[in-house]
């Protein structure tokens, strides 16, 4: 009887147990911290006065809080101009069909698109993610399969699909990455934009329809700077598969959708994502293409943003799939933050991009927010041991704690309503606030990460009635 997991899999496994662990023990102390918060508010508490980290802790809250008022900026301008960011897209659109008199059909197919997929090891999703790019109603493409250093059957599985606008190409390099995939298949590719999407991503049928007006028609009134990229809305393929899922897939809801809505709405300055971006490939080649690193997405970002605008396109919808299991998430999201942390050294954000900055810099904000965790944690549990606390420390008082709470959870419901998320999701915010201490874990983790290979995102994990859904919204 074969085994449901590889040896490989089983060995990465075992090896991120203990960070599985710590991310359920900061869990804990996330929750004694607010356990204990409560019960000693009113009460006269012994404090050690020889050891103070008022000046510490009080650095740590003040760039937490300093992220926080950007998240309830984010929130507050997102419920203003959604629609508008969705309105200007549809706009581009109808410019755009208006453009070729008597198309009464789908936006006629003139620029050639190459259709990128890196791919490593993903022989059970990769037949779907191909049918869903040929699935497009813009016809004029190119489907290239990149199966870059894969041991599975990824090659023989793209080769196998009929159809003359797919291209398998195998590639064995002695390094791991994605980027180097991406290069190799705009070397190959023969069309004016490069879209890319991941080995487990799900188009929406008029993605490209619907992305490429931007193109033509998306640039800020008044600005020069041509648009060189646009990016897809993330949607999950397979939300309902568990709590994880709908953890990570809640996530995307509250974060990706409003800070990339604010940021091209405002600045025209997008990030891209990943997967279901769309980016011309003349500009591509003279910004010298993607970089190797281990968040090339966001490294591409700011070189482009230096001369191009990048623009957001809640229209077009691309699905991916979430991390079904702690190990695995663990590992995707380390190897993000360790991409970031990589590029700390660098300037990346130009100096008047304040949201663009914080967010080059958001590495430190998790450093400050497990800063914050473990200081009051250690205090706690110390005074549980001895009825006194070993320290003074800065923390932020009870009540404003409580406002600051309130407005944010209204402003969270709000970001859902206005997204179009059901109602019924906003039960699980009190849970995602627990949830989200493994953005410590993974901070933590990252320092760990040696390369691109040994974190490498496993695909698979939908169910038939997510697929359903995914394939009647599109």
């Amino acid at each position: 009887m074969p085994l449901p997991f590889s040896f490989t899999e089983l060995r990465l496994m075992n090896q991120d147990m203990p960070w599985i662990v710590l991310f359920f023990v900061l869990c804990g102390l996330w929750l004694l911290v607010l356990v204990s918060t409560f019960s000693l508010a009113n009460t006269n508490i012994l404090v050690d006065d020889q050891y103070d980290l008022s000046v510490i802790s009080g650095i740590f809250v003040g760039i937490s809080m300093t992220y926080y008022g950007s998240s309830i900026f984010i929130f507050s301008a997102f419920l203003v101009v959604f629609k508008k960011v969705e309105k200007h897209q549809a706009q581009a659109i109808q410019r755009y069909a208006r453009s070729f008199p008597g198309n009464r059909g789908p936006l006629r197919s003139m620029q050639l698109v190459s259709i990128i997929i890196p791919a490593r090891n993903e022989e059970g999703v990769i037949k779907r993610t191909i049918s869903s790019c040929l699935a497009q109603t813009y016809q004029n493409i190119e489907v290239l399969v990149i199966c870059h250093n894969s041991s599975d059957n990824t090659f023989k599985e793209s080769k196998g699909i009929q159809d003359p606008r797919v291209a398998a190409i195998e590639l064995t390099t002695k390094e791991a990455g994605k980027g180097i995939a991406l290069n190799h298949g705009v070397e190959k590719s023969k069309g004016q934009y490069i879209l890319v999407v991941d080995a487990d991503g799900i188009l929406a049928t008029n993605f490209i329809e619907t992305t490429i007006p931007l193109f033509q028609n998306g640039a800020k009134p008044g600005k020069r700077q041509m648009v060189a990229a646009v990016q897809g809305r993330f949607v999950s393929s397979n939300r309902n598969y568990n709590t994880l899922t709908r953890m990570l897939s809640l996530e995307d809801e509250l974060w990706s959708v409003p800070y990339m809505s604010i940021r091209s709405f405002f600045g025209k300055r997008c990030p891209i994502g990943g997967t279901g971006f769309m980016v011309d490939k003349d500009i591509l080649n003279l910004v010298e293409g993607f970089t190797n690193s281990l968040v090339d997405d966001y490294e591409l970002t700011f070189r482009l943003l230096k001369n191009y605008q990048i623009l957001y396109a809640p229209l077009s919808r691309v699905y991916d799939e979430k991390p079904p299991k702690l190990d695995i998430m663990l590992r995707q999201r380390a190897r993000w933050l360790k991409g970031f942390f990589d590029l700390l050294n660098r300037r990346i954000a130009q100096p008047g991009d304040l949201l663009g900055n914080l967010y080059w810099l958001s590495p430190i904000g998790v450093l400050c927010g497990m800063g914050i965790l473990l200081i009051p944690s250690y205090a706690a549990i110390h005074n549980m041991l001895f009825d006194y606390l070993p320290y003074r420390y800065a923390y932020l008082p009870l009540d404003l704690w409580f406002i600051l709470t309130g407005i944010s959870v209204v402003l969270q419901v709000g970001v859902l309503m206005k997204a179009g998320s059901p109602f019924s999701r906003v039960v699980s915010l009190p849970l995602y606030m627990l949830f989200s201490q493994y953005l410590i874990t993974v901070a933590l983790k990252s320092f760990f990460v040696k390369s691109w290979g040994n974190t490498k995102t496993i695909h698979g994990f939908v169910t038939d009635t997510d697929l359903e859904c995914v394939y009647n919204r599109r």
